[in-house]
């Protein structure tokens, strides 16, 4: 995500969006609904996948505890700091 932000960003693109990039385990699901399949993962694959690195409780937008990863902590971080860096 991070690198496809500085690309959209040297071609010009203005706003950049980012679609269905949360950075939490939303309603407990690693992926969206109907994702996994769309991933070709099998059940097993899905759960091993899903099954990594253990979830950190950190408050969403509205203030509830949520479920995310210290890798998707640190990418929010850059995210905001690469918006702070570039306003336009």
């Amino acid at each position: 995500v991070n690198f496809s932000i500085q690309i959209a960003r040297a071609l010009g693109c203005n706003p950049i969006l980012l679609v269905g990039t949360d950075l939490a385990f939303t309603g407990g699901y690693f992926y969206a609904e109907g994702i996994s399949s769309h991933l070709n993962l099998n059940e097993k694959e899905y759960k091993e996948q899903a099954s990594g690195p253990q979830p950190i409780i950190k408050q969403d937008i509205y203030g509830k505890p949520i479920e995310t990863l210290w890798k998707w902590i640190a990418e929010a971080e850059w995210i905001s700091n690469f918006a702070d860096k570039h306003p336009n």
